[in-house]
């Protein structure tokens, strides 16, 4: 269970960025709740997640969340059975992650390395 509950995330953003670790990059885990408390939102059973994040590590990690069953880095109090899960990229080409993206890896060429092995530098 998330320790932080709030009614939006404007709230949520607004009172942990008083906190004095929260930065841009690090805000503690929080949950939207209706007026008796509960999740407003919480995944439940054949639904559909696509996530976006240009932060590679960080989507690796929430990939593997929803991904491995046998995920335990954190509680996620259940797995969700027929949840289909997307990613916008694929962050992660050595562990497949996420096995599903909206779009390929790029083909990089031209890179440095190929730069200097052309012109013989070792």
């Amino acid at each position: 269970e998330a320790p932080h509950k709030f009614e939006s995330a404007l709230e949520a953003v607004t009172e942990l960025r008083k906190l004095p670790k929260a930065n841009d990059q690090y805000l503690e885990p929080f949950v939207i709740v209706d007026a008796s408390g509960s999740s407003v939102g919480p995944i439940q059973d054949n639904d559909a997640v696509v996530l976006f994040n240009y932060r590679s590590d960080r989507m690796v990690e929430i990939s593997k969340a929803f991904e491995y069953e046998d995920f335990k880095a954190f509680d996620r109090v259940r797995y969700p059975k027929g949840l289909k899960f997307a990613g916008m990229l694929q962050y992660d080409g050595d562990l497949k992650l996420p096995a599903k993206y909206l779009v390929p890896p790029p083909f990089i060429e031209k890179t440095s390395g190929e730069y200097m092995v052309k012109n013989g530098m070792n």
